[in-house]
């Protein structure tokens, strides 16, 4: 079953937290920030995640002495690792908007000695100086952008001449769903689909660098992130989704609890699939060509 999307670093949608994404949480209190940590510690553990950020990691090549800025940075986890990259002088900032992360983020920071720090902001509208940064990382934002060639501007205009830039995004045209009638479950793919600011985000990426003036490696790294079964369980995320495409008019109510009894069943007796291809495009910026861009 596809996971609703939410929002993230210029994103605006309103719907709940997934296996997969994140969400910016205004009011929601620290009970919803702690939901919300729980799913990101969770997500790090999936191989598929783990497996491209070390790619993605190798990729950009962090030298002692670079700022690295990771745009979208959730607990800290991979920017922590960036700024031990960087030390003894480097540094690192970690853009949030998420105020619960933020402090979460700069609280296990403290814990683990590290120099990282973590600011509010936006994926269009960094706060840094043109050419500032070496090393940008951004993971699983630009699904949640209306407008990622604004943001993939702004990473050109912020980043140093041969600086790199890692974008990892999910392609929701690529999401397996298991079990379910074909077409029940295309249809309620699609209504899912319809609800995200940019679902195919991970196909137009290379394109967006590019137009923004960077070099792009020929070498894309993906991986198949899939969902244990057990993650769709006591979740609430299928049947929110499920009352949705009913509300759209995608599914009859009498199609949704199908599909739904189909997907809990497989789930408790852990036959239940679901995966979504995540990309990583790696980018440069040009010694020349971007103009005052570089600072």
């Amino acid at each position: 079953m596809t996971p609703d999307p939410v929002a993230t670093p210029s994103g605006e949608s309103g719907a709940a937290p997934n296996m997969f994404t994140r969400e910016r949480i205004g009011e929601g209190g620290a009970a919803r920030v702690a939901t919300l940590v729980a799913l990101l510690d969770a997500q790090e553990q999936q191989p598929a995640v783990r497996r491209l950020r070390d790619w993605a990691f190798e990729a950009l090549a962090p030298q002692p002495g670079e700022s690295v800025v990771d745009v979208g940075a959730g607990t800290g986890t991979e920017l922590r690792r960036l700024a031990q990259a960087v030390a003894p002088n480097g540094r690192a900032v970690g853009v949030e908007p998420n105020p619960g992360l933020r402090e979460e983020a700069a609280k296990r920071a403290a814990l683990m000695g590290s120099a990282a720090t973590f600011v509010d902001g936006d994926a269009a509208d960094l706060p840094f100086a043109d050419g500032a940064v070496h090393v940008l990382r951004c993971e699983r934002v630009f699904q949640h952008l209306a407008d990622p060639q604004a943001a993939a501007h702004e990473f050109a205009r912020v980043l140093a001449p041969d600086g790199r830039v890692a974008v990892l995004d999910s392609d929701w045209g690529t999401v397996i769903s298991h079990p379910g009638d074909p077409d029940l479950v295309r249809r309620y793919t699609e209504a899912n689909q319809r609800r995200m600011p940019n679902p195919f985000s991970a196909r137009q990426l290379p394109a967006q660098l590019r137009t923004a003036g960077l070099v792009v490696d020929h070498d894309i790294g993906s991986a198949a992130l899939i969902m244990p079964p057990r993650a769709l369980l006591g979740s609430g995320v299928v049947h929110r989704n499920a009352d949705a495409a009913v509300e759209e008019g995608a599914l009859t109510r009498e199609e949704a609890d199908e599909l739904l009894a189909d997907a809990m069943a497989a789930a408790r007796n852990g036959t239940a699939f679901f995966s979504v291809t995540m990309y990583a495009v790696i980018a440069r910026k040009p010694d020349r060509g971007l103009g005052s861009s570089a600072g």
